[in-house]
């Protein structure tokens, strides 16, 4: 399984998490890095009208989790903060089931008054995320055909790469599953979901379950027959976050958190490609009114948003947070691994 080009500089996602991901972490989650990111992504989030995230498969580095009840749960951020243990790290250290068990009970009790719709800041009990195929853009996420080369010709050795082996997700969703966790699976490719609901199959045929709610997670790609196959299997989809864009009125019940958003101008009126220019004026988050600072209302972008209590562009040079630093970081890890 390829994981790395080192002369390229190109790392799959297993590659990075295997090869780079322990050498860069102490200046990734270094606590100054960690707290600017955190206060950046809560201006982001709310300026955007975000009343509620969900962040699946959080990796928690020593601080962090404080770091999180400080920041998250402040009572002035206006937004929900929720977090699914990461199932695909104990995979990749080959945990024991038993000390994989126990680390995903202990994330579940930092917070055990944090039922959704209760306290801001928690990690769903017994849920868990894993991982199959690669991502889309990369050309990773596993296709039945093959891939085209530069001259548009199928490419029989380009099909895409796993995040977690077949072998690897087989013996993971066996644990998880037998333990009554929620499921959460990342695939993109047809052939990634092709081998996503053949174990779901096999889970339900040696230990049956009839509401266990498996999500498949982004859902990029799939055929007529899987997607019956889904609908019989009673799997949940959690398709691409844009998908509700086209969809939002199926998905409204009675009874929803009734947090919302304030913005300048009509979506439904709006000139189509003038949508991106509506300005978010504020939330709504719990009854309270949180307003999006002068200077910052407006198109919401990283590029175009500035003036007080802006966001700092991640390509500024100097303190915690430029992206120049993770890129030398980078390099040095290569040259290093290439000695």
């Amino acid at each position: 399984m390829a994981t790395a080009d080192i002369e390229s500089g190109h790392f799959w996602e297993r590659g990075f998490f295997n090869l780079l991901f322990r050498l860069l972490a102490p200046m990734l989650f270094s606590p100054e890095r960690l707290e600017r990111g955190l206060r950046q992504m809560v201006r982001y989030l709310h300026q955007n009208g975000v009343t509620a995230f969900n962040e699946p498969g959080a990796i928690l580095v020593p601080g962090a989790w404080e770091m999180y009840q400080q920041i998250l749960g402040d009572d002035d951020t206006p937004f929900f903060s929720y977090f699914l243990t990461d199932g695909r790290g104990p995979a990749e250290q080959l945990m024991p089931h038993d000390e994989t068990l126990a680390r995903a009970e202990k994330q579940f009790q930092m917070a055990p008054d944090g039922a959704p719709g209760t306290g801001k800041l928690a990690f769903y009990p017994k849920q868990v995320k894993l991982f199959a195929d690669g991502a889309i853009i990369s050309q990773l996420m596993q296709m039945k055909d093959p891939y085209l080369d530069r001259e548009g010709n199928p490419n029989p050795h380009h099909h895409g790469e796993w995040i977690l082996t077949p072998e690897m997700f087989e013996e993971r969703t066996k644990l998880y599953w037998e333990a009554g966790f929620q499921i959460h699976i990342h695939v993109n490719g047809d052939l990634g979901l092709e081998v996503v609901l053949d174990t779901i199959e096999r889970r339900m045929r040696e230990h049956p379950r009839i509401d266990h709610r498996t999500v498949i997670v982004h859902f990029a790609n799939s055929t007529e027959a899987q997607i019956d196959r889904i609908d019989k299997l009673r799997c949940v989809v959690s398709s691409n976050p844009y998908y509700p864009v086209g969809f939002a009125d199926k998905f409204g019940e009675v009874g929803k958190i009734a947090n919302f958003t304030i913005v300048d101008q009509n979506p439904l009126t709006v000139a189509p490609l003038d949508l991106d220019g509506i300005a978010v004026i504020g939330t709504v988050f719990q009854g309270r009114w949180f307003p999006v600072p002068a200077g910052v209302a407006g198109r919401a972008s990283l590029a175009t948003t500035r003036g007080p209590g802006a966001l700092a562009s991640i390509t500024d040079p100097g303190g915690a947070g430029c992206i120049c630093d993770v890129a030398r970081e980078i390099m040095r890890a290569i040259a290093d691994n290439a000695a």
